[in-house]
């Protein structure tokens, strides 16, 4: 059973790996994955977007990674849940089917806002590190020129003044 799970993880890394890298588009589904029990349109029940988000403009001793962004005493979590996704499916969608490039120069990595999207067994099918207001961003792994769907698709989930910070609207 495991190895079946490690699989799928695998077919899910390499299908998002081809969306950011250019080698085609993927649909909903592919991102979502066959292991999550998506089906034409249809999103899995256990599907669950946590977003970490702190202040920009907060100066730390040392530029933070995720697990420190995390635990950071500054740090706001958000969980969306299963129903509160459902409205956003669209966004979702195009964000998903969007063409990524990858960076051309190497930001300076100091995470400020960590987004995922996990199934209810904990299977990372999207994840996003945001380091500075419209720098670079990586997802899943791989840096990539900033695009504003990456902001635009969680809008809706933050509260006004975490919005504002990021020049969201």
């Amino acid at each position: 059973m495991r190895n079946n799970k490690t699989l799928k993880l695998f077919y899910i890394t390499i299908l998002i790996f081809s969306l950011f890298t250019g080698c085609g588009k993927a649909s909903q589904n592919d991102v979502l994955s066959k292991d999550s029990n998506a089906t034409s349109g249809d999103i899995p029940e256990d599907l669950r977007l946590t977003i970490y988000y702190m202040d920009p403009r907060i100066l730390t001793r040392m530029p933070l990674d995720v697990d420190s962004l995390i635990g950071f005493p500054e740090t706001r979590k958000i969980v969306i849940e299963h129903e509160e996704l459902l409205p956003h499916l669209d966004s979702l969608k195009e964000l998903t089917a969007s063409m990524f490039h990858p960076a051309k120069e190497e930001s300076y990595y100091n995470a400020r806002m960590y987004y995922v999207l996990e199934n209810g067994h904990s299977e990372k099918l999207l994840e996003v590190i945001i380091s500075q207001v419209y720098g670079n961003v990586v997802v899943n792994g791989t840096e990539v020129e900033d695009y504003s769907l990456f902001y635009e698709w969680i809008s809706p989930f933050l509260p006004e003044e975490a919005r504002t910070m990021y020049g969201v609207q």
